[in-house]
């Protein structure tokens, strides 16, 4: 009996995450709170980062670690969203402003694409860094 199939679809993939704020869609309120009435509908999607984000797609699997609280119509804007521009995120983690590096190391992130510098933030880890600046242009810091 052959059971490699299986097994190969049960594997675990490697996990990529991406921050949502400045990196799928153009932050449109830079350096600012955004308001509460911040919803999908005033999000210009970033079509590069949405490329990039499907890219990575195909050989693992995507989260979105946000520092938007976890509740409420900002939690369901990002929701709203990722379903509206169909990108293939597996589960979205709001930090509600807390520091990322714990929750990205203990899922196992190999890489975080984050539109604020993290790099002093993720040293000491194996998580490969990706700043990504203004209309989806990115570089790999570690």
């Amino acid at each position: 009996m052959e059971f490699k199939l299986f097994l190969e679809d049960t594997e675990k993939r490697p996990i990529v995450s991406f921050d949502f704020d400045g990196v799928l869609h153009t932050d449109v309120h830079p350096g600012t709170i955004h308001p509460i009435n911040y919803f999908a509908s005033d999000l210009t999607p970033d079509e590069e980062m949405h490329d990039q984000l499907r890219k990575e797609a195909k050989d693992n699997d995507i989260i979105v670690v946000s520092a938007r609280h976890a509740y409420g119509d900002m939690y369901d804007a990002m929701e709203e969203f990722i379903r509206n521009y169909k990108l293939p995120v597996k589960k979205i983690y709001a930090t509600s402003g807390m520091p990322k590096r714990d929750l990205l190391e203990g899922l196992g992130v190999i890489r975080h694409y984050d539109d604020k510098d993290m790099t002093a933030e993720l040293a000491g880890t194996d998580i490969e860094f990706v700043l990504v600046g203004e209309g989806g242009k990115y570089e790999n810091i570690q």
